[in-house]
């Protein structure tokens, strides 16, 4: 069973106490009330509708973990991802529930939208349901402490797809391979047309997964005769920032690119709908405008009239991985290491240019 829950703020959570005080009764009446057993212990109605409405109009939220430590455990796993329209992520998510649910686990996710306030929010709600173990795409490399403290108040941590620190178990891609061999396979330096200038496509550079992509972007192109290396950044991985990354990198060079690399695929939807009626060019004629190559992959690419490269994570391997971790955190072995899952590269452009 998979629970998916949204975060857009984070939730006080009022103790019993409070709402006792407030309404003017006991704490047990409060916890009576609240539990469904104001009828075993013959509390009035009256006094029923006093401590609901104290608890709605304070936003109280039962905190879950005590009945979990009750039963020793509570059979879920929380997964927070950065974003739900993130394809990879949800693939990812998909094979983690298939694994958790075939030993008896609820997966339980969340999406910060990138957000760390409302990834903070999510953390913390999924700890206060008792989650037997976190997995976590963080937003920010920041959260180092955070997760740290998370996992010494007894919650085991694991990190998957964006580092954090070297104190957690992680579930990790080379990035900066990765981005090398992406490069490398467009073929840069070789007919039909000469690539002048190149430009990566990204998103967060303060992130440390952005900045491994643009160091083997760079390492890349290094040796390339003649050839300008650009990297514009937009707010976040989405069309929308892949359009105003796209539009400066425009202005740095005066015409469109002849090589676009862009770090996520929501990008490359932005940047291909940023150079539609450009691309429609490819339709017709045997040279493709822009070479493009894209982090991501979706099985669409194979059927547009020009090739766009692609670094497409194996999302059962990644899942397994993590799943591993977490098998291992559940029967208190939890010593941190980090599994390093290659890509797979599809070249497409190999197969398109060996058609002239």
């Amino acid at each position: 069973m998979l629970t998916i829950w949204m975060f857009h703020e984070e939730v006080h959570v009022v103790k019993l106490e409070e709402i006792a005080r407030l309404a003017g009764v006991s704490k047990a009446t409060v916890s009576s009330v609240l539990n469904g057993k104001a009828g075993k212990y013959r509390i009035s109605t009256d006094t029923q509708e006093k401590v609901r409405a104290v608890a709605l109009e304070h936003g109280y939220q039962a905190n879950h973990s005590a009945a979990a430590l009750r039963r020793g455990t509570s059979r879920s796993i929380g997964f927070i991802i950065p974003d739900f329209e993130n394809r990879s992520y949800l693939r990812i998510a998909k094979h983690l529930e298939t694994l958790s649910r075939a030993e008896g686990y609820q997966l339980v996710i969340a999406s910060s939208d990138d957000d760390f306030e409302i990834e903070l929010a999510a953390a913390r709600m999924m700890v206060s349901r008792g989650i037997d173990a976190l997995v976590v795409s963080s937003c920010t490399t920041e959260a180092e402490t955070t997760y740290a403290d998370i996992q010494q108040k007894g919650t085991p941590v694991v990190v998957l797809d964006r580092p954090i620190g070297s104190g957690f178990c992680s579930v990790l891609s080379d990035d900066r391979q990765g981005a090398f061999e992406l490069v490398q396979s467009m073929s840069l330096d070789s007919p039909p047309t000469r690539v002048k200038d190149a430009v990566l496509i990204g998103a967060m550079p303060e992130m440390k997964i952005s900045q491994l992509r643009e160091q083997g972007f760079r390492a890349a192109v290094a040796d390339i005769p003649k050839l300008q290396a650009h990297c514009c950044y937009g707010a976040s991985f989405d069309i929308a920032s892949a359009k105003v990354a796209l539009d400066a990198a425009r202005a740095q060079i005066g015409r469109t690119p002849d090589a676009i690399v862009t770090t996520s695929f929501s990008l490359l939807e932005g940047v291909m709908e940023a150079l539609r009626s450009e691309m429609q060019v490819a339709w017709s004629k045997a040279v493709s405008p822009v070479r493009l190559a894209t982090f991501g992959d979706s099985r669409l690419l194979d059927f547009l009239p020009f090739p766009v490269n692609s670094l497409s994570q194996q999302h059962e391997a990644v899942a397994e991985a993590a799943w591993r971790l977490v098998r291992k955190a559940l029967e208190d072995d939890y010593q941190p290491e980090t599994v390093v899952i290659a890509r797979m590269l599809q070249n497409r452009w190999l197969t398109w240019a060996s058609r002239g």
